[in-house]
């Protein structure tokens, strides 16, 4: 593929090309990205989840290059439902969250969660409440719950 670059000392063409690339930008139509915004997941999830979990995901996007060289990672769905399977949360809050912010839907949240139940890594239990069906909270095994989290997607195989 050709790659076309210009190299200028001239001010009037320097400006001219920055003007009109400025223009374009401007002119431009909004393109709205799928995924959310890394600070809007972050800032969201401390508010309405909790920070104990904000911090553990911190801590392992803080090492995101290292497991993403590992083999089968996990999915972002995957690594939230863990997280907040270490913090005891609830399935409800956590996927009503994750769709909210645009992350995934609740029927993949629970898919995910299905898969790593199947796997023996997370574990649930019925919370009643005082109208309508029980909710479920996650609770991590005791592999997951020692797991380190700088190399958690080297300790914990994708189950999906």
């Amino acid at each position: 593929m050709d790659k076309h670059s210009i190299s200028s000392s001239d001010p009037e063409l320097v400006s001219s090309v920055y003007g009109e690339f400025d223009s374009r930008f401007e002119a431009a139509e909004q393109y709205h990205l799928r995924t959310p915004a890394l600070s809007v997941v972050k800032q969201t999830l401390r508010e309405e989840i909790g920070d104990d979990i904000a911090a553990e995901l911190d801590e392992v996007l803080a090492h995101a290059e290292e497991i993403s060289n590992s083999n089968e990672y996990l999915s972002i769905v995957e690594i939230m439902l863990i997280l907040a399977a270490r913090n005891e949360v609830l399935l409800y809050d956590v996927s009503k969250w994750g769709e909210d912010t645009g992350i995934a839907s609740k029927a993949t949240f629970s898919r995910a969660k299905s898969a790593l139940e199947d796997a023996g890594l997370i574990e649930t239990e019925k919370v009643p409440l005082d109208i309508g069906r029980p909710r479920l909270r996650l609770i991590a095994t005791d592999e997951l719950a020692t797991a380190d989290l700088k190399t958690l997607s080297t300790e914990i195989r994708s189950p999906l």
